[in-house]
């Protein structure tokens, strides 16, 4: 852990290199960019270091204007890089909330900016940038440039007879492409189906109806398996309009997407295929429960994460019995998907665990029961927070900022005031992160007990208590 102030570097205490004007600088430059507390992992790759070089080469304007240096760091995927008194926990939910947010259009509005023509108009990698065919044009690029032509008079089209007439001839010109392996040419020709099959672009019932039977005829096979790979991809303008697509698909759909999933090593594309099957709600509940009885732990624990995405009761009996299972990395799975299922059964699962204190487990049920937001949890959390010698206490004492409970409020001022073995001061970190807990909190209690260590406190810790109570104020202005 390396910490900066506006002149220095510092490693358990001690200046690194004090006189070297290059520290220097690259402290002033991570000061001002408020970057206070350094991480960095073991096996950073050259992507963290790269995502942090650009970090270091962005004014301190851009970076508080992109939302501070741990959102451009989560925006840029840095993960073996930590700043100030963020977790790896934390980071990963930041990206994923980062990752929806970027996804989270309407999927109306995401159908309306499916800019059709605007798609059909770009020429492909393989077509030759011309405004006019030549006699020359390969016979691909003639079905292509026919389906432009079809597309454009349909996207005007009102009349059912005529629409139904051009739906016919799109549909054998996109068949055309599709057996020459090119679904992609396709893709203008769904999206125009998928918008002119919703009220609110057509208003005409039997063009909607045409417009929807068109579309299905396509929801098939190797157009399937292309929406899928699209709807996975980090960068997907038309996401959403995809994802309606590969619903309205139904089961063709399902098994595909499910198979996607398993297979994928990639954390963001594991996200975008999750937030798709969840879509599907109930009707793939028996599918995941088959991938379950595999037994290929890879697999298990993708779908443990779903059943915790669709949530429910429902999901309780498939989680309670993969929680059974010997291996530790399934049953971490388990309780991190419980923490999206508040009831009694799960809550006494994730107490179980906490009591039964296994290292590898205990921190993520720590976590999860106090995403509960249960009153009755804190008590068991808050003992955790305050065992003297305990690795999992800075878990304890993120997760009661995260119950939001004002019962917590006794236990992080415990943590402020408490001394350790032979009268030893606990650790800044630890207060730290208890006060950004009572931030988290809010509420005249947590914020009167933040005030009075502002008063008597200097460094980091004064720092910190400024940074929530300023933010405190911000958001309840008549404080």
């Amino acid at each position: 852990t390396l910490r900066i102030d506006s002149k220095s570097i510092v490693e358990d205490g001690k200046p690194i290199a004090p006189n070297n004007v290059a520290i220097s600088a690259l402290a002033k430059q991570l000061f001002l960019k408020k970057i206070k507390v350094l991480n960095i992992n073991s096996r950073v790759s050259a992507k963290d270091i790269d995502g942090f070089l650009s970090l270091l080469a962005m004014e301190p304007q851009a970076v508080f204007k992109d939302g501070g240096a741990v959102i451009v760091l989560a925006k840029l995927g840095v993960t073996g890089i930590l700043l100030n008194e963020t977790g790896y926990e934390q980071l990963k939910e930041l990206q994923e909330k980062l990752e929806d947010e970027r996804a989270g259009k309407e999927e109306d509005d995401d159908v309306e900016q499916a800019d059709t023509d605007e798609t059909a108009d770009a020429p492909s990698e393989s077509e030759p940038n011309k405004e006019t065919e030549t006699e020359t044009e390969k016979p691909e690029e003639e079905k292509e440039s026919t389906l432009k032509e079809l597309l454009r008079k349909m996207a005007d089209e009102q009349g059912a007879v005529n629409y139904k007439d051009l739906s016919m001839k799109v549909i054998e010109e996109a068949d055309r492409l599709i057996a020459s392996n090119e679904p992609g040419k396709v893709l203008p020709a769904l999206y125009l189906f998928l918008r002119q099959s919703l009220p609110k672009y057509m208003k005409t019932e039997e063009i909607r109806a045409i417009a929807s039977e068109s579309l299905l005829h396509f929801l098939s096979g190797e157009v399937i398996l292309y929406l899928i790979s699209k709807v996975s991809k980090r960068e997907e303008p038309n996401r959403s309009a995809i994802q309606y697509m590969l619903l309205k698909a139904g089961e063709a759909a399902a098994d595909p997407l499910l198979d996607a999933l398993s297979n994928t090593v990639a954390a963001h594309e594991a996200h975008y295929l999750t937030n798709t099957l969840v879509r599907f709600g109930d009707d793939i509940r028996d599918k995941i429960t088959e991938r379950l009885e595999l037994g290929e732990r890879t697999v298990t624990i993708q779908m443990i994460a779903l059943l915790g995405e669709l949530g429910g009761e429902k999901s309780m009996e498939p989680l309670i019995e993969s929680y059974a299972h010997n291996d530790l990395r399934i049953k971490k799975a388990v309780l991190k998907s419980l923490a999206r299922i508040p009831n009694e059964s799960s809550s006494k699962i994730l107490k179980d665990a906490i009591k039964e204190g296994h290292r590898a487990l205990v921190g993520q049920a720590i976590i999860s029961l106090a995403m509960h937001k249960d009153s009755s949890s804190v008590e068991l959390i808050g003992e955790m927070a305050l065992k003297a010698d305990t690795e999992l206490k800075k878990e304890a004492i993120k997760a009661l900022g995260i119950s939001g409970d004002e019962m917590a409020v006794p236990y992080l001022k415990k943590v402020l005031v408490k001394k350790g073995w032979f009268g030893k001061e606990i650790s800044d970190d630890q207060k730290i992160l208890a006060i950004l807990s009572l931030g988290k909190i809010g509420g005249p209690m947590a914020i009167q007990t933040i005030q009075e260590v502002y008063k008597e406190s200097k460094g980091n810790i004064y720092n910190t208590c400024k940074r929530v109570l300023e933010g405190s104020k911000a958001n309840d202005p008549g404080q």
